[in-house]
């Protein structure tokens, strides 16, 4: 998870977004905070996973990224 978080604020993203049914104590001690499904970007919304795979009861939630600093 460290190396993900990494990996995707070296490419300049802000924020990781999940969907879970099981999971999501686990996320929430490691800095996610559940979040409505409006508040994802609308083309994450249009994603399969939020479309049909995972069900209305999935508990959405987001990380927010610190931004890499420059040298």
């Amino acid at each position: 998870m460290a190396a993900i978080a990494f990996i995707a604020k070296e490419n300049g993203l802000r924020d990781l977004y999940l969907l879970t049914t099981t999971t999501g104590e686990f996320f929430a001690r490691r800095e996610y905070r559940r979040i409505a499904r409006m508040e994802v970007p609308g083309a994450m919304q249009a994603t399969e996973q939020f479309t049909s795979l995972c069900p209305d009861t999935a508990v959405c939630m987001r990380k927010q990224l610190t931004p890499v600093r420059d040298p």
